[in-house]
């Protein structure tokens, strides 16, 4: 998330309480948290925690912290975000750890494999988390929009899209697997990111007239 004035200012607002300014914030940076907690998912976690349950929890935390953020810079967001995500994976470590002496049979589980289902997450941490189960049509209605956002985006965007922000490549990386150079692969994601953005705010403000 390079800073720029507008972005600064989207954050500022986020941190005053602006939810769909805290949305696209959190869309801007899903994919480098991603990134930061998948390296850390060894040893003991390895293969009992996956990258999305680890983000999950991160914006969960964020939201309801978002308030006391000092953060007023991308890089500063990050940071904060970061510091959020390396106390869940030492919570998550903690409570696996009073599980092995409780003697608690702790399951291996694969991280989701569906794209998707990131988004959907996602788009389930930014709604508000006192929704009943009965709500849970609401959080279904705003995935379809991101999903047909998604769905909407030329295919070369698309496929940007995923790679970068759902599965958490780098702009080089995502740039080798298209046979694209990293300028042309920032150029889709700017202009996927405008699509998806639009989509995000509509299904924002829809829930938040339930």
């Amino acid at each position: 998330m390079a800073d720029s004035s507008s972005q600064q200012d989207l954050i500022a607002r986020a941190v005053r309480g602006d939810r769909t300014a805290l949305g696209l914030v959190l869309l801007d940076q899903y994919g480098r948290l991603s990134r930061h907690v998948a390296p850390k998912l060894a040893g003991r976690l390895a293969g009992r925690v996956g990258v999305d349950d680890i983000v999950q929890e991160t914006f969960r935390q964020a939201i309801r912290a978002i308030e006391s953020c000092q953060a007023r810079t991308g890089r500063s967001f990050s940071a904060w975000l970061n510091t959020i995500a390396d106390r869940c994976l030492l919570d998550a470590l903690k409570k696996l750890n009073r599980k092995k002496r409780g003697g608690d049979r702790v399951e291996a589980r694969a991280p989701a494999a569906d794209p998707f289902g990131s988004m959907a997450n996602l788009v389930e941490m930014l709604s508000d988390g006192r929704r009943s189960p009965s709500q849970s049509a609401a959080r279904r209605e705003a995935v379809a929009a991101m999903q047909a956002g998604i769905a909407a985006l030329p295919d070369d965007q698309r496929q940007a899209v995923r790679l970068h922000h759902l599965s958490g490549k780098s702009v080089v990386e995502t740039a080798t697997m298209m046979d694209r150079t990293p300028g042309a692969v920032r150029g889709l994601l700017r202009r996927a990111n405008e699509a998806l953005r639009e989509a995000l705010v509509r299904a924002t403000l829809w829930l938040s007239t339930k």
